[in-house]
């Protein structure tokens, strides 16, 4: 797995939580 450089790349790669944080972007 390679490492994000940002939040948004984290948030993809790791199992997005609905109850943790907003949904990921797809803009």
């Amino acid at each position: 797995m390679q490492i994000a450089q940002t939040c948004k790349e984290n948030r993809k790669i790791f199992t997005w939580n609905p109850a943790h944080d907003p949904p990921p972007d797809t803009g």
